[in-house]
C-alpha cells in the first residue's frame, strides 16, 4: 500500500460505495468499529442519502440510502 495523499488534496481511486437500507445507522455503526467520518450523510436530490467515512487503516468508503424523495 502507498503512501495516502496530502489533507484537502484529491484521491486519484475508485471510492467503493455501498447500498444500505440507513446511511445515519450505518454510518454510526461504522463509527462503534472504529471509522471515521469523512463526509457526514448529505442528500443527493432525487437519489437518496451518501456519506463517506475512513476506516482504522485510513480507506475510504462510501454510504448510499436509495430514496427519490431525498432533496
Amino acid at each position: 500500500m502507498g503512501m495516502p495523499p496530502p489533507r484537502c488534496k484529491r484521491w486519484n481511486a475508485y471510492v467503493c460505495t455501498v447500498g444500505v437500507a440507513s446511511a445515519e445507522s450505518a454510518l454510526a455503526r461504522a463509527q462503534e468499529l472504529g471509522a471515521t467520518v469523512a463526509l457526514p450523510v448529505m442528500p443527493v436530490p432525487g437519489i437518496g442519502w451518501l456519506c463517506y467515512a475512513k476506516d482504522p487503516n485510513g480507506n475510504l468508503f462510501g454510504m448510499m440510502q436509495p430514496d427519490s424523495a431525498a432533496a
